[in-house]
């Protein structure tokens, strides 16, 4: 095992000193990295490549889906890849659900809300198109959506927040709050200077965090609008975020490879970790056993740990790549 997670412990990105490459997964950068419910599996993707999941443990793909983006639901057994269609896949039976190549323009972003519906954003399109999450997990041909109207540029990404509730970011520099039954707009955060690339919700204390092309990273109040701190450091525009498990801290990714963990309480940032020696860092993910797994510009996967207990470098995936899956879609 990478490590061991300790109930209430502190990540801490100063902790991870040692680190084991995995080798070149693809051939593109790393364009998103997520735990599944096993700590020791990540499901991969990276742009115009198949996406994998990569057992950390045996260093097998297990799975390969010929689409470039994926989105996963709370349980992380339904599985939703997609560009310019979208295919849905079960996770935990191993088969395909259901399956549309009907759109003339690529999802930029898709999000699952509690088995109960998904929200799209179309490249070049202002709207978020709203469709029932049975519409893509039976086998149903009912097709008919809503739209959510009201940014006045772009829609780059959306962020579940519960029940039909989800906010969305906008070239428009804009974030707004939505109560998808009702098909209104809550609220709107006005605050960036640049549009908005990444959005993390913080649940139990009704605040997210938002990044931008302006390198900063704002939180703001979900029920006020209020932006309450905004975080500088970054200089290039922020990519991802995603809270520490204690809600204590949390990371952002910059463009130009540069992760950092900031404090809530004091606003600073307490770490930065810079991989540039080897390879720009792209995209990352804080697994629950608290370590750090990143993938990188030239499509490489690393794993950081706080121990030595480590995947002998001689076994590196490149070895077996592409062997051994369980599904080809």
């Amino acid at each position: 095992q990478f490590g061991c997670y300790k109930q209430g412990s502190n990540f801490s990105l100063a902790q991870l000193t040692f680190s084991t490459d995995f080798g070149k997964i693809f051939n593109r950068c790393v364009s998103k990295i997520v735990g599944l419910n096993e700590s020791e599996k990540i499901l991969i993707s990276s742009a115009r490549e198949n996406i994998k999941i990569l057992n950390l443990q045996n260093q097998n793909i297990e799975l390969k889906l010929k689409f470039c983006s994926f989105s996963l639901n709370e349980k992380k057994d339904v599985l939703i890849v997609y560009d310019t269609g979208l295919c849905c896949y079960s996770l935990s039976q191993f088969k395909i659900i259901n399956s549309q190549t009907c759109w003339n323009t690529c999802i930029v972003a898709l999000i699952q809300i509690e088995e109960k519906y998904v929200a799209m954003a179309f490249s070049g399109k202002n709207h978020i198109q709203i469709d029932a999450w049975t519409n893509y997990t039976t086998e149903t041909k009912d097709h008919r959506y809503q739209l959510l109207s009201g940014h006045s540029d772009f829609v780059n990404c959306l962020c579940a927040v519960k029940n039909d509730l989800l906010i969305s970011g906008s070239d428009d520099k804009t974030l707004k709050y939505w109560k998808i039954s009702t098909l209104e707009c809550i609220n709107t955060f006005k605050g960036h200077t640049g549009s908005v690339t990444c959005i993390q919700i913080i649940a139990n204390k009704g605040e997210f965090l938002s990044g931008s092309f302006d390198r900063t990273i704002k939180l703001w109040n979900l029920n006020t609008g209020e932006c309450s701190e905004t975080f500088n450091g970054h200089q290039s525009q922020i990519n991802q975020i995603q809270l520490c498990q204690d809600e204590i801290c949390f990371l952002s990714l910059s463009y130009d490879g540069i992760l950092k963990q900031w404090n809530f309480k004091t606003g600073q940032c307490v770490h930065t970790m810079d991989d540039n020696k080897n390879d720009r860092i792209s995209s990352f993910t804080v697994l629950k056993t608290e370590n750090l797994v990143t993938g990188s510009r030239n499509g490489r996967i690393k794993i950081w740990s706080t121990n030595e207990n480590k995947i002998e470098k001689d076994q590196k995936i490149e070895k077996k790549f592409g062997k051994k899956f369980c599904n080809f879609i």
